[in-house]
């Protein structure tokens, strides 16, 4: 296992899994089907909590054939004591080379009014990430962003991927060999604005140069507080206080980009 900042690598093998709950109960007291378990990734134990986070991660075991959800989702179901056996098996057969964990503040399972977990738990995992998440992290130090997770569509389908969001409205999605940079902000009017069209830089000779002149060129387009408006999201919040609610305002943002 390496562990660098908020990262953690760790070989599949070296993960494994006593106990999962299938169900939590939500702010409405009702039992929701959201899994969540200690992850044990090497010497170090990780809170996975949620369908999305749990399916980043079987995603990474297998990348380039996924396993299919609704009937894994149905075997966890039905009996959890033999899926975590399922769960173990599926961390040996892995051919990943490294499964990349970010680690940050998450919700509680165990709260019903959305209290943070005492220890930080994981946010992003990805496969080979840490070809990614460095640059993500260089990126956010520079511009005093944050790294949040996210989720890239294309015709592949969907794919976990470190992102930066810089001054609550720029975010870049870091593709591997690309970044894509937009913004969204919200107006006077409540109407959620993305001013510009996407850009995509290119990890070539001299990208971090080019890379800080289009971020200028987007926070200045939302200075301007113009451009395209589409409907306000019901689940954005202007402050960014857990890894949850920065998801949040990454899909607001996606749901832009896919309009």
């Amino acid at each position: 296992m390496i562990e660098v900042d908020d990262w953690i690598h760790v070989q599949p093998k070296d993960l494994s899994c006593d106990h999962i709950n299938p169900t939590q109960l939500n702010k409405y007291k009702n039992r929701v089907q959201e899994p969540h378990f200690i992850l044990k990734a090497g010497s170090k134990d990780v809170m996975v909590n949620g369908r999305k986070i749990f399916w980043s991660l079987l995603d990474s075991l297998f990348p380039h054939d996924k396993l299919p959800r609704t009937p894994v989702n149905a075997d966890l179901q039905y009996d959890p004591n033999d899926f975590v056996q399922y769960l173990n098996g599926f961390f040996q057969e892995s051919t990943t080379p490294y499964i990349s964990i970010m680690l940050g503040e998450i919700y509680d399972p165990k709260s019903t009014v959305e209290a943070s977990y005492s220890e930080p738990g994981a946010v992003i995992i990805t496969a080979n990430s840490g070809l990614k998440a460095p640059d993500c992290v260089a990126i956010a130090d520079r511009y005093n962003g944050l790294v949040i997770s996210g989720t890239w569509r294309d015709s592949k389908g969907n794919h976990e991927v470190p992102c930066v969001l810089i001054n609550g409205c720029v975010h870049i999605h870091d593709l591997g060999d690309q970044l894509i940079v937009g913004a969204v902000f919200k107006n006077e009017h409540g109407d959620n604005v993305r001013p510009l069209p996407l850009d995509a830089v290119r990890k070539a000779v001299g990208w971090p140069s080019a890379l800080a002149s289009i971020i200028e060129k987007h926070i200045q387009a939302t200075e301007a507080a113009e451009g395209r408006t589409y409907p306000p999201s019901n689940g954005w919040k202007p402050t960014l206080t857990s890894s949850q609610t920065m998801a949040k305002e990454f899909e607001l943002f996606m749901r832009g980009h896919q309009d």
